[in-house]
């Protein structure tokens, strides 16, 4: 996924049943670009968190920073946890952050989370067929 493609939900969703550890989320995102009204800076990290939060997927989001032009990419980029929670964000400059994921704390996230747990089950699986058929 990259960019735009992350304002699809469908498409994310797609992305994300296969249960990838970590959903990689590399943005070009330019404060005001939208709209003076929209917020890139606030709207995005809503976005992925709620990726991050809904699925129990770690989420790397990068973005640039500084000027070209007349616009001026804001960064923000950050690494999320599997709840949703902020590991780590990068400050208002370009910067290298890590954070350390745990396999046992993802596990444990997903099986919290409805959206995996109930996933595999009889009736799920059952509905899905019955979908695509």
């Amino acid at each position: 996924m990259i960019c735009a493609d992350l304002w699809n939900p469908a498409l994310v969703h797609a992305a994300l049943l296969s249960r990838p550890t970590v959903l990689c989320a590399p943005i070009n995102s330019a404060s005001g670009i939208v709209s003076e009204e929209f917020s890139n800076e606030r709207n995005w990290l809503l976005n992925v968190r709620f990726y991050a939060m809904t699925y129990g997927t770690p989420v790397i989001m990068a973005n640039r920073f500084g000027p070209e032009g007349t616009s001026h990419f804001w960064g923000g980029s950050c690494i999320l946890g599997p709840r949703g929670e902020t590991l780590i964000t990068a400050e208002d400059a370009e910067a290298l952050i890590t954070a350390s994921l745990s396999r046992c704390e993802i596990a444990k996230a997903r099986f919290e989370l409805p959206t995996h747990r109930d996933a595999d089950t009889p009736l799920i699986q059952q509905l899905l067929a019955a979908q695509l058929s």
